[in-house]
């Protein structure tokens, strides 16, 4: 059609990709992997509050004296 609303010309086509050809498909990791992602997440951010509210001081005690031996102040 000339009145614009298709293209005339078959390079400004979208060509018809055979399967596995041309597109490739998303690659998706099985659901138990997200599921085991989020858990391991958790339970490392619920390790990391308990021991801030359990050791609070010797953290930055700890921090403290690693950061001397690290840059050597």
């Amino acid at each position: 059609m000339a009145n614009g609303t298709e293209p005339d010309d078959e390079k400004t086509q979208r060509p018809d990709h055979a399967a596995g050809e041309g597109r490739r498909e998303k690659i998706r990791a099985p659901r138990g992997v997200g599921t085991a992602l989020t858990v391991f997440v958790a339970l490392v951010v619920a390790a990391a509050v308990y021991l801030i509210a359990v050791r609070r001081e010797a953290l930055f005690v700890d921090l403290a004296g690693l950061s001397g031996m690290l840059f050597c102040f």
